[in-house]
């Protein structure tokens, strides 16, 4: 398969990953990963409404009320806007923060973000540069091309005008410059930011790709025509068969040797276990080892973040997790990558994001817009179609009935089945399965009996456990009290009911402007809860320190996302009754920690025991 590899110089852009969803090209969504490693941050998310431009928080709110011209992903705390043409940074109260003073600024990564300037007036190619997080240039623009920094480190390719060559130099982020010998950087295209201590610089279109480790030292360069980004000890590589044009992509470790054959049309960056490859014009889901987890089967594919990777079937898209099980089946028309447990869909025109069970935390419209109503609506036998799909029900058991059309104009569907209580008489009953409505101009759908037990919970427990006294607000979860932070939003989970009483033995609080959430638990120590416990999937435990007491046994952890995206920090607390305590915080960046570090240890010190 031939490819033509964008010249993508210094823009390492954080668009789309297709014309159709998401996209296996290289050219685009290899680089856009790595953009999201090094930086990019999911809340609030960026969305265009009928006003404008606007930012929302995980409950699907209004986070930062534009209206904006333009909004970016926020990164590093940061994100740009545009409004009246002014250009400026914003901060995740929506304060501005200072204005863009250059043509195209890239996401902040590692406090510096990529500038891009005109060097003269004869000059028709920009340069290249990096300002701080207040906006103040650090290194000029110089280089004709250059990475974003990722691991304290950045490449950049600089015309040596007096010597008559391109040379590449090694950028720290004190803005110290190595210049690296042995190295032809002419024609220079794209180069890779740092990822697992590895970059790569691939000079033009099908010319040797160059492997280098972060001394500066050449690993690779003769051999392999492209490399991409390394991810778990492997890196996606193609060799070109110059008598045939044909590519033959394998992986590489980090010393530049082959790791798995170069037998794939087409391969991917790893996830933690897996991968995805292509071979006789399907994808499927390969192990380290390079052995078909899921034989290809798949139209197209993205890498797997978060364990999941967005796969198309017929002409849809769902996910797929490194087992190769369909977690959410193919219902959307585009669908990006998994970051910090959120990813965006598209059905039809109506864009929304889901979480790793398919369900719809934010939603940009409960109801068509006008221009969505001028397509044509899913059939009542298409949608009752999607719901057998959905939930894997077999139409000899379960019947998908048809009700009548809603106030707001979404079909409702009755899913049941008739169960045969004695089989010598044949009578039985009817086990309703759910109630459905169905939008036909979106495709969403969602079980009313969900939806009413949701409610019952938003009416009664949650809003009457909010205390508010002379001391501030808590809530009263029952086992226990705390402060309930300013700007956050309760979120009660694993309700409880005994003779003592009734409550919730976990509360967590989400912040309305920011990727950050505090939580406390009270409850039995046998087994933590699930949005605690340590999933070896998708986390590294990367501290735990212990401190016993005749009192209590007090241990403190950190938990880091696989893909960089989140982190989480707690304090538990176990006593000799078998009961425990935990209280912690999940944050996006050590930025957004240290903004939030003084509110948390305040939320923190307010837990209290209740009798």
């Amino acid at each position: 398969m031939k490819r033509l590899y964008v010249a993508l110089g210094a823009f390492l852009l954080l668009g789309g990953c297709g014309e159709e969803g998401s996209s296996a090209s290289h050219s685009g969504s290899q680089v856009k990963g790595e953009q999201d490693r090094a930086g990019a941050e999911r809340l609030p998310v960026p969305v265009q409404l009928d006003t404008g431009n606007h930012y929302v928080n995980g409950n699907g709110k209004i986070a930062i009320s534009g209206p904006f011209d333009s909004a970016a992903p926020f990164s590093n705390g940061l994100a740009q806007v545009s409004k009246g043409g002014d250009t400026y940074f914003i901060n995740k109260k929506g304060d501005e923060v200072f204005t863009s003073k250059y043509e195209a600024v890239e996401p902040f990564s590692n406090g510096y973000a990529l500038i891009s300037a005109n060097a003269g007036k004869d000059e028709t190619m920009p340069r290249y540069g990096y300002i701080d997080k207040k906006g103040n240039l650090q290194i000029h623009p110089v280089y004709f091309t250059a990475s974003s920094f990722s691991e304290g480190l950045a490449l950049g390719v600089y015309p040596n005008d007096a010597e008559e060559e391109w040379e590449v130099h090694l950028i720290d982020t004190n803005g110290n410059m190595k210049k690296l010998p042995n190295l032809s950087a002419g024609n220079t295209t794209t180069v890779l930011p740092f990822s697992e201590g590895r970059a790569v610089i691939l000079p033009s279109q099908y010319a040797h790709a160059y492997l280098i480790d972060k001394e500066g030292k050449i690993l690779s360069q003769d051999t392999y025509q492209v490399i991409q980004s390394f991810h778990n000890g492997l890196a996606p590589a193609m060799i070109l068969d110059e008598a045939t044009g044909e590519e033959h992509w394998g992986y590489i470790d980090k010393q530049g040797e082959k790791a798995i054959p170069f037998q794939y049309d087409d391969a991917l960056e790893f996830g933690n276990q897996a991968s995805l490859a292509q071979s006789g014009g399907s994808w499927g889901i390969i192990n380290k080892k390079g052995e078909w987890i899921k034989e290809p089967a798949f139209e197209s594919a993205s890498t797997f973040s978060d364990g999941l990777a967005a796969v198309k079937i017929d002409g849809r898209w769902g996910y797929a997790n490194e087992a190769g099980e369909m977690v959410i089946s193919p219902q959307f028309t585009s669908a990006e990558p998994f970051r910090g447990g959120l990813a965006e869909v598209t059905v039809g025109q109506n864009t929304g994001y889901i979480n790793s069970k398919g369900k719809y935390v934010i939603k940009l419209s409960d109801l068509p817009s006008e221009k969505t109503k001028e397509q044509e609506p899913i059939s009542k036998e298409e949608a009752a179609t999607r719901l057998y799909q959905e939930f894997r029900l077999a139409e000899s058991k379960y019947k998908v009935y048809f009700e009548g059309m809603t106030e707001k104009g979404n079909y409702r569907f009755w899913v049941h089945e008739f169960v045969i209580d004695d089989s010598k008489t044949g009578e039985g009953h009817t086990a309703t399965y759910g109630f459905f409505d169905f939008n036909p101009y979106t495709g969403e759908y969602q079980n009313i009996m969900d939806r009413e037990e949701e409610s019952a919970v938003e009416r009664g427990d949650t809003d009457s456990r909010v205390v508010t006294s002379e001391g501030g607000t808590q809530f009263d979860a029952g086992y226990f009290s705390i402060d309930c932070p300013e700007h956050f939003q309760a979120e009660p989970s694993y309700p409880y009911e005994n003779d003592e009483g009734s409550g919730f033995e976990m509360v967590t609080f989400v912040a309305e402007h920011s990727p950050v959430s505090f939580f406390a638990f009270a409850g039995s120590a046998e087994k933590d809860p699930e949005e605690i416990a340590l999933n070896p999937s998708l986390e590294t435990l990367s501290d735990v320190k212990n401190e016993k007491t005749e009192k209590a046994h007090v241990q403190w952890y950190r938990i880091d996302a696989n893909d960089q995206s989140y982190t989480r920090v707690y304090e538990r607390t176990v006593y000799p009754d078998g009961s425990q305590v935990i209280v912690g915080l999940k944050f996006d960046s050590w930025d957004t920690y240290e903004e939030y570090k003084d509110q948390y240890l305040e939320f923190k010190k307010s837990f209290k025991k209740n009798n």
